[in-house]
């Protein structure tokens, strides 16, 4: 049996309560090395990191598409995992993804499935909102496949995409997103259905700006769509504004603030209510909200 080595890259930022567990569950999942970028923490994360096992790079704060970007520099394997600091690697996933990227030359990186924390602690798997992995299915939905640190990745597809695609736009947010459109455009996107990460949701800090993250995504969209012929793609400023209140809403419901939640929900109606009456409401609908101000079923999962 050939043993790969898989390097787990770890950017991080004010993340001394949760990177000790980021690093565990990269050793557990068979890392040969972690690496921990440290964008210009004011906390202990240096510390905690190393006293895990990581090796630490620090920087200035420079956003994590530029810590994964010092991170890979320095990477050794074959294969790279990019895990935010307040996820964990899960190892069946994380094997099995490795196999199949052995298994197709062609393939420049291979996903499981997503578990999904709630900041209650409850755990579902995420289901899937797409089937066709292209490029193009990527822009027109505005969302890659995966959170980043579900996905292993081979080391020489990025440098093919590096050689051979236009310059990264490597936003502040949506790093990842723009990661998979590119891997998707020399290579194969593989997808299986066994767990690989545990991920939390609405608990990132990105989470708690949506604007500028959608601001990011429609800046990749237009950018890719562009290049590679995707015509019709992107929201409207009214759309972006009332989709930024609908996962504020979205997220204050998570963690229990139902008044906030409503108050944002009212704030997209009055954005754009066609956006909210389409895929929009729909979407909150299927999580919950229309169950705000009442208790949650024992047991039930709020979001």
């Amino acid at each position: 049996m050939v043993v790969s080595m898989i390097s787990v890259v770890i950017p991080a930022y004010n993340s001394d309560g949760t990177i000790r567990s980021a690093v565990e569950s990269a050793w557990a999942a068979g890392a040969s090395e972690v690496m921990v970028v440290d964008d210009g923490s004011s906390d202990d994360t240096a510390g905690v990191a190393r006293a895990a096992g990581a090796t630490v790079v620090s920087q200035a704060n420079q956003g994590p598409s530029r810590a994964r970007a010092a991170g890979l520099a320095r990477a050794q394997g074959e294969f790279v995992v990019f895990l935010d600091a307040d996820d964990e690697l899960i190892p069946d996933g994380i094997a099995h993804s490795v196999e199949l990227l052995r298994d197709d030359a062609g393939a420049s990186v291979a996903g499981g499935a997503t578990v999904g924390v709630w900041p209650d602690g409850a755990e579902r798997v995420i289901p899937v909102k797409y089937e066709d992995n292209t490029a193009a299915s990527m822009v027109r939905a505005g969302f890659g496949p995966w959170p980043p640190g579900a996905a292993v990745v081979r080391r020489e597809s990025l440098a093919r995409a590096d050689r051979t695609l236009p310059l990264p736009l490597n936003p502040r947010f949506a790093e990842d997103y723009e990661l998979f459109v590119r891997l998707a455009l020399v290579g194969r996107v593989l997808r299986h259905s066994i767990p690989s990460i545990r991920y939390h949701v609405f608990e990132g800090k990105s989470s708690r700006n949506p604007a500028a993250v959608l601001e990011c995504k429609e800046r990749i969209r237009r950018y890719y769509a562009a290049w590679i012929g995707v015509p019709d793609v992107g929201m409207s400023q009214r759309a972006l504004r009332c989709q930024a209140f609908l996962q504020r809403a979205r997220r204050a419901q998570a963690l229990g603030r139902d008044a906030e939640a409503v108050a944002r929900l009212a704030q997209a109606a009055i954005s754009h209510p066609v956006h909210l009456s389409g895929r929009a409401w729909q979407f909150v609908q299927l999580r919950g909200l229309r169950g705000i101000g009442r208790p949650a079923r024992r047991g039930a999962v709020r979001l």
